[in-house]
């Protein structure tokens, strides 16, 4: 049974409180201000990352981790906001770099990505580049490409000799290829690569070999 109800603001304490002064707040200056002081909010961020074209997962992975985006945005400022470096950078950071920067400067792992769009390095090389980049520094990735001998060769005259060195060495592949099994194609390339030490540009190579298949 009741045994007690509350009849009026009083009893919920809707009152002034006699020992606090009335807080009259006049403007909200101090608002605008507090707001302009925040950092770029996480939902900001996965809006701006997917303004550029990344796709919706990426882009909540790099909002998620203040690590991540910092060094993503410190990438997208030396590449200048390229649109096709920027899913290529986005990628290889998720796939291949994982969070685990370790020597890893975003001045060189722009310069990588620029050897990549530009087809001056090979998928594996990239690899290979990134591997020692991050065992050894340095700004330049550049340099490391090079030192590595990691730079594509796109020379049709230098691929050339290395394409009839594999025709030369596979010729039951080949046969096959005249006779129409085009799958072994792909074969053909890989042993091209094998053969330049993953230098040659798996285009040019294709094309040659269907060249030299042709004569």
């Amino acid at each position: 049974f009741s045994q007690r109800v509350k009849e009026g603001s009083a009893d919920y304490r809707y009152f002034p409180e006699p020992d606090l002064p009335k807080l009259v707040l006049s403007e909200l200056s101090w608002l605008a201000d507090i707001q302009s002081s925040l950092p770029e909010l996480p939902a900001e961020k996965r809006a701006r990352y997917e303004g550029l074209g990344l796709k919706p997962e990426h882009a909540a992975q790099f909002a998620g981790s203040i690590e991540d985006s910092a060094f993503f945005d410190a990438v997208l400022a030396e590449s200048g906001g390229a649109p096709d470096r920027i899913s290529i950078a986005a990628n290889y950071l998720i796939t291949d770099v994982a969070g685990a920067y370790d020597n890893l400067t975003p001045k060189a792992f722009a310069q990588l990505i620029a050897l990549i769009a530009e087809n001056k390095i090979s998928s594996r090389g990239a690899k290979d580049a990134l591997a020692l980049l991050r065992e050894k520094g340095g700004e330049s990735a550049l340099l490391v490409v090079e030192e590595a001998g990691l730079l594509q060769v796109s020379d049709t005259e230098s691929l050339r000799k290395a394409v009839q060195e594999v025709l030369a060495a596979n010729p039951a592949v080949a046969e096959e290829y005249r006779g129409g099994k085009e799958s072994v194609l792909q074969y053909l390339v890989g042993q091209g690569m094998k053969a330049t030490k993953g230098a040659g540009n798996p285009t040019v190579l294709r094309e040659l070999i269907i060249e030299e298949l042709g004569k």
